[in-house]
């Protein structure tokens, strides 16, 4: 195994992993606390005496189509019904300076911030006399499938051109090795993203434009 051989398998391990722990510690780890500020905010400042269980957590997609990230929690103990839980959530909401609105196809109250962030509060099915409590994050910022694409392309056809623009052994030899490395780094990200649902779109972008071209890098060059 040659050298280029070894840096490209270092190359492809090594930048997904450093992407996934740079989103873990800046953009990811923003919005979890700013879900889970919010939903403190509301157990405390609204004076609700429940108890609250953990009830999911993660990515989900919101009706617009957009990704969120959310934490729920499930209100044991509420000691109002629904119609007047809801109203006095809702007065508390619009007091705080929230746009709130109700529940069309079913009952429930969700108020939006000027940061972003959503607060759902609903009956919690199945359990009488109990709510659920969500806090959604700002939409995730995704590529979507063309964007993968385009991630890989774009910069792929940049290099291709520059390889019949130079004159020099060397040049294009470097360039074909940068080429070979971003397009497994392309790769590699592609198949991390396919790990979230979030970003699956993106990924699928990503390999279904990555793994053809290194293919034909490795086979031809």
């Amino acid at each position: 195994m040659g050298r280029s051989s070894i840096a490209l398998y270092v190359i492809m391990v090594t930048v997904p992993a450093v992407v996934a722990l740079l989103w873990r510690l800046g953009p990811a780890r923003r919005r979890a606390a700013g879900v889970e500020r919010r939903l403190a905010w509301v157990l405390s400042a609204s004076g609700l005496a429940v108890t609250p269980v953990a009830h999911g957590h993660g990515a989900v997609r919101a009706a617009d189509g957009t990704w969120r990230y959310s934490r729920s929690l499930l209100l044991r103990d509420v000691p109002l019904a629904w119609p007047e839980l809801s109203a006095a959530q809702e007065a508390f909401w619009t007091r705080a300076g929230l746009r709130v609105r109700r529940g069309e196809a079913a009952p429930g109250l969700e108020a939006f911030d000027t940061q972003g962030y959503v607060l759902r509060l609903a009956p919690a099915p199945g359990f009488f006399g109990d709510a659920i409590l969500e806090a959604a994050s700002p939409p995730l910022a995704t590529l979507g499938f063309l964007g993968g694409v385009g991630a890989v392309a774009a910069p792929a056809a940049l290099s291709v051109a520059a390889l019949y623009l130079t004159d020099s052994d060397g040049t294009a030899t470097a360039l074909l090795a940068g080429l070979r490395a971003g397009v497994a780094a392309g790769l590699a990200s592609g198949l991390l993203c396919l790990l979230n649902r979030a970003h699956r779109a993106t990924g699928r972008g990503l390999v279904a434009a990555a793994l053809p071209v290194l293919a034909v890098l490795l086979v031809f060059t």
